[in-house]
């Protein structure tokens, strides 16, 4: 039985290469992108609790859903359980046994991964857009 699995078409030959890199590259590209941050850059790593700052701090960074939207609680939770997403899960509430807790991440480790993906848009990764400070002017017409 061979080691690797026999490669019929292109898409199974992606895939794989994908699979291959989200599994050995990426967490060590993770680790040294996240270790350069926080030696140059230390003291403005923020911490984002709660799924508003973290919803907010992906909008403002440029961070899209597949179609180009608001990313919601559903996506982030599928990065984290597809693609590693650096986030610390919330609890809900039992009562009488213990109060409810909000998601955490920082800002570090989340531009940290996001540079530490393969590529961005497709089907399963981030779609990445300018964020635009500006209001688009209308096309004046020379006439």
């Amino acid at each position: 039985m061979p080691a690797f699995p026999t490669i019929t078409s292109r898409t199974q030959a992606l895939q794989f290469q994908e699979t291959a890199y989200m599994t050995i590259q990426q967490p060590a590209r993770y680790r040294d992108t996240f270790q350069r941050m926080k030696a140059a850059l230390g003291e403005r790593d923020r911490t984002l609790t709660g799924w508003d700052e973290i919803e907010e701090f992906l909008w403002k960074s440029g961070v899209r859903n597949r179609e180009g939207g608001r990313v919601d609680e559903q996506t982030v939770r599928r990065w984290r359980r597809d693609l590693n997403f650096p986030l610390m899960k919330g609890r809900g509430a039992l009562p009488g046994r213990h109060r409810a807790t909000a998601p955490f991440t920082t800002t570090f480790a989340v531009v940290s991964w996001l540079v530490s993906l393969p590529y961005s848009g497709g089907f399963r990764f981030p779609r990445i857009e300018r964020v635009s400070t500006k209001r688009h002017s209308p096309k004046r017409s020379f006439v």
